[in-house]
């Protein structure tokens, strides 16, 4: 039978005999709390306590369950108690034997939402890290991407899975779901909470996957984010030069910048395809900054701004038009493309000088229009 006052009260005199009083504090006061039946502060110390480094060796913290834990889990609420499992469940040498008592502590909080989504979002750990089971951790994916998108608030659980989630999209190298991944991930994560080693490795990464991640042509959010300023003063800054030159479409500066570039094995690899989307980008942005009078683009200038041939520039334009980036019409005749509407992206400070040009373009035109109507309205009405 468990008597977790006894066990707190050893446990404390322990850390006393070791000379450990801060310890020895917190289990004392764990014990006070016990008595008292305040679960709530309970359960906060006790997630300080699971993550002390005195506790992480050896099997203590699955003593702390089984002596104590074990006998109110009840009492603590079920995504605390969870996360009071995970230091747990990696103190385990026998990972089936982990992914089991996850399992079962899925079972006693499946009627949390969070609390069950963070005991499948482990049992993805434990698949992809320990037991290799690509296909258990795909099928646990699709199941946590439902069971995130019934959860009314963005929190810790959204971190966990979308980290998880990006993991196995790295490993299995499909670089668009690793991008999207990532981003969420990075979207419900304090930076600060990152080690700055990690930090940069995960600008790098994703700034990989943005170039090489089929049919992402929307580079601003991540241009835009701070996790980039990592980069800076790194051998590794000179992707986002690369990032920059795509989201303005500038094929030469992509070209310029070969010599950096190439020292990345997966960059040349794809250079071919690479070179197709550059092309693509610098369609849009050419789209982008013209007016909305002005879009008629002859193949002769879609030419000169990607350095394609003039041939295979109505491929390019039939390409962009499949793809959904711009839309409007081919005069193969005239040899012009009429494009009437671009793909909304994500703005950088560049391009959203042009926007608000035109904005201003367009405000100028409507008081001009507006002032001609008035002086001109008695012989109007008149006529």
């Amino acid at each position: 039978m468990r008597d977790p006052a006894s066990y707190f009260s050893k446990q404390a005199e322990a850390a006393e005999a070791a000379q450990n009083q801060e310890l020895a504090q917190i289990w004392q006061q764990i014990g006070d709390y016990f008595q008292k039946k305040h679960w709530h502060q309970l359960t906060v110390l006790i997630l300080e306590l699971a993550v002390r480094p005195e506790l992480q060796s050896g099997d203590q913290l699955h003593q702390l369950y089984t002596e104590s834990i074990a006998d109110f889990e009840s009492k603590i609420n079920p995504l605390s108690l969870v996360q009071i499992c995970m230091p747990i469940v990696e103190q385990f040498k026998d990972k089936e034997e982990a992914l089991q008592f996850v399992e079962k502590l899925g079972e006693k909080v499946k009627t949390n939402q969070e609390a069950f989504a963070q005991t499948k979002v482990l049992q993805g750990q434990l698949q992809l890290d320990h037991l290799g089971n690509i296909e258990k951790t795909k099928n646990l994916i699709e199941e946590l991407d439902d069971l995130i998108n019934e959860i009314d608030r963005v929190g810790f659980v959204h971190g966990q899975f979308y980290m998880l989630a990006s993991r196995f999209y790295m490993r299995e190298g499909s670089h668009a779901d690793y991008y999207r991944a990532s981003l969420h991930f990075l979207g419900c994560t304090e930076l600060n909470s990152l080690a700055k080693g990690d930090r940069i490795e995960q600008a790098f990464n994703l700034s990989l996957a943005a170039l090489l991640g089929k049919d992402i042509f929307n580079f601003g959010e991540l241009l835009a984010h701070p996790i980039l300023d990592d980069l800076k003063g790194t051998q590794k800054e000179w992707i986002v030069k690369v990032l920059l030159a795509f989201n303005s479409g500038d094929v030469r500066k992509f070209s310029a910048m070969k010599s950096e570039w190439a020292s990345q094995a997966d960059l040349v690899k794809y250079e071919e395809t690479l070179y197709v989307k550059i092309c693509l980008l610098g369609l849009m942005e050419m789209t982008f900054q013209r007016s909305a009078t002005d879009r008629s683009l002859s193949f002769k200038d879609i030419a000169t701004q990607t350095g394609l041939e003039e041939e295979k520039v109505e491929l390019l334009v039939m390409k962009a038009l499949s793809k959904g980036l711009v839309k409007g019409s081919i005069d193969q005749v005239a040899q012009v493309a009429n494009l009437t509407w671009v793909q909304p992206r994500v703005l950088d400070k560049e391009q959203l000088k042009v926007l608000v040009k035109k904005i201003n373009d367009f405000t100028t035109s409507i008081n001009f229009m507006e002032n001609m109507i008035e002086t001109n309205a008695s012989d109007i009405l008149t006529a």
